[in-house]
Formats: structure tokens, sequence, C-alpha cells
């Protein structure tokens, strides 16, 4: 399994633990309305995970970012092997 390196900025930014409860709410409606799932879990893990991954990526400087996972699995399931790649679309 791949080791998270997170340099000092990383490591003192704010996280989603920091927003206000109004904050997170709104976000949760959000992404529950894009991604049409009426109890928003699927949607909130799904985007966090998306949107972590685009930003690490601008920080990067880097346009494309790809990463190989092998043998991904939990206490109970085999998942198997997963390739993600992540690719800027556009500009800011």
């Amino acid at each position: 399994m791949a080791e998270l390196i997170l340099t000092e900025k990383e490591k003192k930014a704010a996280t989603y633990l920091e927003w206000n409860n109004e904050a997170i709410g709104m976000g949760v409606k959000e992404l529950a309305r894009r991604l049409q799932d009426d109890m928003g879990d699927e949607a909130m893990q799904t985007e966090a995970c998306a949107v972590y991954l685009a930003c690490r990526l601008h920080e990067a400087g880097h346009t494309t970012f790809e990463v190989e996972l092998n043998g991904v699995h939990n206490d109970k399931q085999e998942y198997g092997d997963f390739k993600i790649t992540i690719e800027r679309i556009a500009e800011v």
C-alpha cells in the first residue's frame, strides 16, 4: 500500500473538520444533487476523494497524475488491482 507523505504546509492546511456545520451541510446537499444520491453518503466520499486528487495535482504543478493500486482489499473482500488517472482539462 502507498505511503502518504505530506509537506509541512499540507499538514497545517485546513480540513473539512474545521468547516462550520452549515458549510458542511451545504456541501453534502450540493454533492448529493450533483450525483443524484438521496442520502449523500456515497456522493460525499466520492467527490471528496476526487477533489483531494485534483488539489494535489494542482499543488504539485502537474497536469496529469496516475497511481496504480495493487491488491486492494479490506478485512472482508479482495477488490483487485486498479489504476487511477486524473487530468486537468481546464486552467483556472
